[in-house]
């Protein structure tokens, strides 16, 4: 018996001399944050930064008998003995990725194995990749509002120093206009002033003069105005031609109505029509039972009319087949150059830019009412598909030119009576006697005729929906194109396919 006891008390011995000798293995016994124990976690919330980590060994040796150190990756150089003898603290860690190890020893031996625990303490949400982005569209965002108000600052301080640069140079030209306004209206006023006495008459030198200045007067005007639109002057110098058969009367029955809005403009014009025609003065209101009841030779309306819209009431005339043939003349001050081409391309026969002399409008519109009753005189000489026949081979050849431009151009809704004339090199006034001579029908009519007559081939003989025969043959605009499409074939596009 005493044998067996020596025996176990050697084998205490030793064991303990082993376990005293043998580097002990450290171990985590809590991970304590907040008051709250996250030994088991591995992410923290990003306000979960003040950690406190509990420390022990799987030997169970007291803790007086051991000593630990420790390394947070991140935060500590090298490894460091704890606050006490089995714990650490570690406060405010900002968020990322941390590597926490533990070794500890027995009585200044070796160090024992490393214990590892990897954590992770979380960015709050403003702080994430998604937060980042949206800060970097925001500011981008701002940014870009930012320069754009800017530029949009500089560019209106460009268009007002701009406008002011113009203001000054509309002022200095009219100060300039005005000082030169004054030698012909001397002229003019000298003039007058010797008619009052009833024992003078003019001489010729004093017509020659008064014809001078209102001319000069004139240009000053357009000048001052703006006239700079392609054709305008060819145009003036053009009806100036004509004005020498103004006082040539067509009949003593021929009569012209003239719808203007002021008064005094009116009856000058008439004073200088009625020597020629039977002139009819109108301010608009009352124009429909005027030409009911007078049945004018020629209209001529101001589009600057306040009681109808000339323009509407153009195309009421145009489509009543009992005014449908009464020539129109125009009369605006064409300022810019929307309402010039707004009237090239109206059913009107003609048009004249103010300011004009009196004779120029009557020789347009004894012009136009002599075309008027040539066509409708004339014997009837078209076949159906409005071809005339001539026997002139130079006749001929001018209808084969004119058919090939304007076919190769029908899908260009930009190609009207001016880009017309400058590919058959003619001047527009040249080119309206010419179609009108051969064939009766003005340039804006022969275009837009030839326009409708495709208009028509197409939804006869392809599968093109009426859109797209819109657009093959130039004219886009749905009602304009239903309308013109009905006058002629008398039925719309769609019924018509």
């Amino acid at each position: 018996m005493k044998t067996h006891f020596t025996v176990l008390l050697a084998l205490f011995v030793a064991i303990s001399a082993y376990a005293h000798t043998a580097p002990p293995h450290a171990q985590i016994r809590r991970i304590w944050v907040h008051a709250h124990n996250m030994t088991d976690s591995v992410y923290f919330d990003h306000n979960m930064n003040n950690i406190r980590f509990y420390l022990t060994n799987e030997e169970s040796i007291p803790a007086d008998s051991v000593e630990y150190r420790i390394f947070l990756k991140g935060v500590d150089d090298n490894w460091i003995t704890p606050i006490e003898k089995d714990w650490h603290f570690y406060s405010d860690l900002n968020p990322g990725d941390y590597t926490f190890k533990a070794q500890c020893r027995y009585n200044d031996g070796a160090w024992g194995p490393e214990i590892i625990r990897d954590f992770t303490i979380k960015k709050p949400w403003w702080r994430t990749t998604p937060a980042l982005l949206a800060y970097i569209i925001i500011i981008s965002g701002i940014t870009t509002y930012i320069v754009y108000l800017l530029r949009a600052r500089i560019k209106i301080k460009n268009q007002l120093r701009l406008e002011r640069k113009n203001q000054l140079f509309k002022n200095e030209l009219v100060l300039h206009a005005s000082r030169e306004f004054r030698t012909p209206l001397i002229i003019i006023r000298s003039i007058i002033e010797k008619l009052k006495n009833e024992n003078d008459r003019l001489s010729p030198t004093d017509i020659r003069h008064l014809r001078a200045s209102s001319r000069s007067l004139m240009q000053m005007v357009e000048q001052l105005a703006g006239y700079g639109e392609p054709g305008h002057e060819d145009r003036q110098i053009q009806k100036e031609k004509s004005s020498e058969d103004a006082e040539t009367p067509i009949n003593t029955d021929t009569r012209a109505v003239i719808a203007v809005p002021d008064i005094h403009l009116g009856e000058v014009l008439k004073r200088d029509m009625q020597k020629s025609l039977e002139v009819v003065l109108s301010d608009g209101s009352d124009i429909s039972s005027i030409i009911e009841e007078r049945a004018p030779d020629a209209i001529v309306l101001d589009t600057d009319l306040t009681e109808i819209n000339a323009y509407t009431h153009l195309h009421k005339l145009k489509t009543d087949p009992a005014t449908a043939n009464i020539p129109v003349i125009l009369i605006s001050t064409f300022d810019n150059s929307r309402s010039l081409l707004r009237a090239i391309r109206s059913e009107a026969d003609d048009y004249l830019a103010k300011p004009f002399s009196g004779e120029v409008l009557t020789a347009m519109v004894i012009k136009n009412i002599k075309v008027a009753r040539e066509k409708t005189s004339k014997p009837q000489d078209y076949i159906l598909d409005r071809k005339p026949v001539y026997e002139n081979k130079s006749d001929k050849l001018f209808l084969a030119k004119l058919e090939k431009t304007v076919n190769s151009h029908l899908a260009d809704n930009e190609f009207d009576v001016n880009a017309l004339a400058r590919t058959l090199e003619m001047s527009r006034v040249q080119l309206y006697n010419k179609l009108k001579e051969l064939n009766g029908m003005t340039p804006v009519e022969y275009l837009r005729d030839r326009r409708l007559e495709r208009a028509a081939t197409l939804l006869r003989e392809s599968d093109l929906s009426v859109k797209e025969v819109r657009d093959r043959v130039g004219m886009p605009d749905a009602t304009n194109f239903h309308r013109r499409f009905k006058e002629k074939f008398g039925t719309s596009p769609a019924a018509y396919k």
